[in-house]
């Protein structure tokens, strides 16, 4: 079977390339859109022509979850945002006061009439479309079953260390030796350098939509009466609730090239197997 990347879904003039969270158009312009964004997209785009609710939005999207209205109303703008830079058509979705949002079938035909193939395929449009909703709901469905079959792996960001200029070497060190203990974690991914380039001054939650990260690591170093002070701190990447912290003190002088596992790295592999043997218990969930 072809990757689903190789098989994108057709809207129009837009190729919706799910499992790589892309969207193209027959220009060849592109657009990314995050995992949860590209679930919402998916699901209006399989209900087209009808209203989906607010509250079946968030069953489907957020199930067991407590998620603010702001937070959807957030995701709808960003996907129009994306659609916008590759189409004219500024109503693919359409929103439907005090009760939820539906995609536009019409503007979809729209665009596809105004593609540079529309003599060849206007007369099937609709017939298309319908098949294309099957074709939506099929995908949907194979995305979501082996998204939630078998979980993932925990996905943290490590923050840089950080120190005041005389302990930038001690900084670099700890966030290394950091990582490095995180990646000998069975089921634990940690989010690259690069992808980390693009965040913004506000992590929260730009690191949870974008790349579905569960957790940040923050950690500090300080001089305090002759010491130094090491933290570390476990930060929910969603609403920014700090959900561990741990400390440790070393002489100014005597601050180890290599820091010790018992005191530094087997508590927080306590807090990590606790939270895991209850995430795995379920399917993790955006």
């Amino acid at each position: 079977m072809a990757p689903e990347s190789a098989q994108p879904l057709k809207i129009g003039d837009l190729s919706i390339y799910a499992k790589a969270g892309e969207i193209r158009n027959s220009l060849g312009m592109s657009v990314r859109l995050g995992p949860v964004n590209m679930r919402i997209l998916n699901l209006l785009v399989s209900r087209a022509g009808r209203v989906v609710l607010r509250s079946e939005l968030f069953e489907e999207i957020w199930k067991n979850q407590v998620v603010s209205d702001d937070a959807l109303t957030r995701c709808i703008s960003d996907i129009r945002a994306a659609l916008g830079k590759l189409s004219e058509n500024s109503k693919y979705i359409e929103t439907i006061p005090k009760r939820g949002y539906r995609w536009n079938a019409d503007t979809g035909e729209t665009a596809l009439a105004s593609s540079p193939h529309s003599k060849a395929v206007t007369w099937f449009g609709r017939g298309l479309l319908y098949m294309v909703a099957l074709v939506v709901i099929a995908s949907s469905s194979a995305w979501l079953m082996d998204k939630f079959a078998s979980p993932g792996p925990l996905i943290i960001v490590v923050l840089p260390t950080q120190s005041n200029p005389t302990q930038h070497d001690f900084a670099l060190r700890t966030e290394q030796q950091i990582s490095e203990y995180l990646v000998s974690v069975d089921q634990v991914d940690l989010l690259s350098r690069t992808a980390m380039q693009s965040r913004p001054t506000n992590p929260f939650p730009y690191f949870y939509h974008e790349f579905g990260a569960r957790w940040l690591i923050e950690s500090e170093l300080r001089a305090f009466s002759g010491h130094t002070i090491l933290t570390i701190v476990v930060v929910d990447a969603r609403a920014g609730i700090e959900l561990f912290r741990m400390t440790d003190k070393f002489p100014n002088d005597e601050y180890p090239a290599t820091l010790d596992t018992d005191r530094i790295f087997d508590p927080l592999r306590g807090f990590i197997d606790s939270q895991m043997a209850i995430d795995f218990d379920e399917p993790l969930r955006d």
